[in-house]
């Protein structure tokens, strides 16, 4: 059972196809007598069997039936995944650096705009729009400024009514 704890870790060391010379020696001497073991490495040899990819593959087919020329299948898992993980990470580096640009461009857009966007806003005068009022004359004002009634009243002689003082008063207006 001693045996087995200290050899159990070889098993899939030989089924990978990674063990030692000297360890893999002590393994051979152990498993003729052990039918848990041998068990336990025939399980390995299994998953290990169907976990591999080919080494040489020929070129993959395309839609249609073409074969690709130059496309080959990866020679092993470890080659491809470390290939698949450093294209993620240029394409993560691409996408910071795209969007540390645009945020850049945004930031220097809303600086040089500031100015303006926080300046107090004066409102444009609106063209004034005409109103349509009739023009009434200032008669009272015209009439004493013109002292055309304080003539008439003085002058006895010749009656003149107030409207004619006023038509003339505006006449004198139009005058001035």
């Amino acid at each position: 059972m001693t045996a087995c704890v200290e050899v159990e870790a070889l098993l899939a060391e030989r089924a990978s196809g990674e063990l030692a010379p000297e360890e893999a020696a002590r393994l051979e001497e152990h498993l003729p007598g052990c039918s848990r073991c041998r068990a336990e490495l025939a399980a390995y040899e299994d998953v290990f069997a169907l976990a591999k990819i080919p080494a040489s593959v020929g070129p993959l087919p395309l839609e249609g039936g073409e074969s690709g020329r130059g496309s080959r299948a990866p020679k092993d898992l470890a080659t491809s995944t470390l290939a698949a993980w450093k294209l993620r990470q240029r394409q993560r580096k691409t996408a910071l650096a795209l969007g540390a640009g645009f945020m850049a461009a945004a930031a220097a857009a809303l600086f040089a705009l500031s100015p303006a966007l926080l300046s107090p806003r004066t409102q444009h005068a609106q063209p004034a729009t005409a109103v349509a009022t009739a023009w009434e004359p200032d008669v009272d004002g015209v009439v004493e400024a013109s002292a055309v009634l304080d003539s008439a009243s003085s002058d006895t002689s010749d009656s003149i009514s107030t409207e004619d003082a006023v038509l003339a008063a505006l006449d004198a207006a139009d005058g001035l």
